[in-house]
Formats: structure tokens, sequence, C-alpha cells
């Protein structure tokens, strides 16, 4: 069984203001198992367009439960932000979200009952469905930000780093 028997989503952001509120919309409606939980580590890459005041107002208009923390990290790029988001991140498992992801209701609880069931498995893809503008998805979403992956965290800093899309990693 995992120690504390919740997940840590490290969602990295640059200048996101028009794609963000979506994805922290998903991640508030998680259902969940008893005794689960979830936090949302906001990696704030060097926005300057209002990233984090957005994320906060959403987070709360939302009524979340899960702890919502901004994290700022002024050097630019996808690995300085995931790097920060591992380390300020408070749980075992780590789930990597883009910031145009919209996550199923149910992805913190299969994430933390997948990695309990198979104790020895490091990382987790799993598939998603793309969707377009077109099609009601997010503005700016492609197929390749639906793609979801999931871990421990011992296992990722030994490497190599799986900085695929909107992965998920045990802390």
């Amino acid at each position: 069984m995992l120690g504390d028997n919740s997940l840590s989503f490290v969602l990295c952001a640059h200048n996101a203001r028009d794609r963000i509120g979506d994805c922290l919309s998903h991640l508030s409606r998680q259902r969940l198992i008893v005794g689960q939980g979830y936090e949302v580590v906001l990696v704030d890459n060097g926005s300057t367009d209002g990233t984090a005041d957005l994320a906060r107002q959403v987070w709360q208009r939302e009524g979340a439960t899960a702890p919502l923390r901004v994290v700022p990290e002024p050097r630019l790029g996808l690995v300085h932000a995931r790097l920060t988001g591992i380390r300020a991140a408070r749980h075992e498992v780590l789930s990597f979200v883009d910031d145009d992801t919209w996550m199923a209701p149910d992805w913190v609880a299969t994430a933390l009952r997948t990695m309990e069931e198979h104790p020895t498995v490091g990382l987790v893809g799993a598939e998603g469905e793309a969707r377009f503008p077109a099609d009601g998805g997010p503005p700016g979403s492609s197929a390749s930000a639906t793609a979801m992956r999931w871990g421990r965290r011992d296992r990722l800093a030994a490497g190599p780093f799986p900085w695929g899309t909107s992965s998920t990693v045990p802390g």
C-alpha cells in the first residue's frame, strides 16, 4: 500500500491564462475513494500574464477541497519546471499534467489503485482521448496533450527521466 494514499499533480504553466482554467476545473472534480487525497502543485514557469492569480481564482470558484500550491520557477523550460514540481510535491505518487489537459474525474483513484496493485511498477502510461477546439476541447489542445503517465518519485530520481507529455510519477 502507498504510504499516504495520495497523489500530487504537478502542473507546469508558462503564460497559460487562456488554457489553465478548464484544466483546473477538471482537476477539482476528482472523485476519490475514502482515504485518498491529492494536491495540485502549479509551477508558474515565469508567466507574465497572471496565470497564477487566475489559477487561484478558479480553484476557489470551483470550491476545490484539495490544496492548490503555486510554486514559482523563473528559469524557463519544462525540465526546470518539472524538477521544481517534483521537489515541491508532498506525495509519493506524482502525476504530470499539461495546462491544456482535461483529467477524468477518476484519475486519482485509478492511478493510486494501479500503483498499489503493482508495487514494483515505477512509471505507468495511459491513453487519452484527443479533443481539439473544434470538437469542444481546450483551446490550443493537441493529441499529445492527452497522453498521461504516472509513477513513483524514487524511480524518477534514478533517471532516465520520462519527460513526456503529462507524466505521472510517484514522488
